[in-house]
């Protein structure tokens, strides 16, 4: 729960952007966009850790010096 007054982010679909960004600003709500393209983000993210270094598992042993 927010208290009144503070800020909140609101992530919006690109088809509701429009009505929803003219919706605040009709209501003289101070408002920025953070982050254009969510999508990109989450993509560069998938692909850095397919280039990281395996992770540890549950079903094999390791040494002290891997861990």
């Amino acid at each position: 729960m927010r208290n009144v007054g503070l800020p909140v982010d609101i992530m919006i679909p690109p088809h509701l952007q429009h009505d929803l960004v003219a919706g605040i600003q009709s209501k003289n709500l101070n408002n920025y966009e953070m982050i254009t393209n969510v999508q990109a983000l989450i993509d560069f993210e998938a692909m850095s850790s397919i280039n990281a270094e395996p992770k540890l598992s549950w079903t094999s042993y390791y040494s002290y010096d891997e861990v």
